[in-house]
């Protein structure tokens, strides 16, 4: 099976309505990164002859959330 070219996935990543997001400098290659509609974010790889080598995931960063409190005051509502 024939490896896709940079320009057929642009193509097909268009249409998905996928939303480039960086393009870092890779030695290696080209590398994209892409938002996914789903909310990923997908690090494309092509050698450096264009062609696809790889789609990796790439783990979205944890933010952590705090609820304040006065004292004396209720959670909800009214209290």
């Amino acid at each position: 099976m024939e490896k896709l070219t940079r320009e057929e996935f642009e193509k097909w990543a268009k249409d998905e309505h996928w939303l480039l997001i960086e393009k870092p400098l890779n030695p290696n290659g080209e590398q994209y990164t892409y938002l996914t509609p789903a909310g990923n974010i997908d690090a494309i790889v092509f050698d450096l002859s264009g062609k696809l080598l790889g789609v990796v995931q790439i783990p979205a960063p944890q933010v952590q959330t705090q609820t304040f409190r006065l004292p004396g005051t209720p959670f909800l509502g009214k209290g």
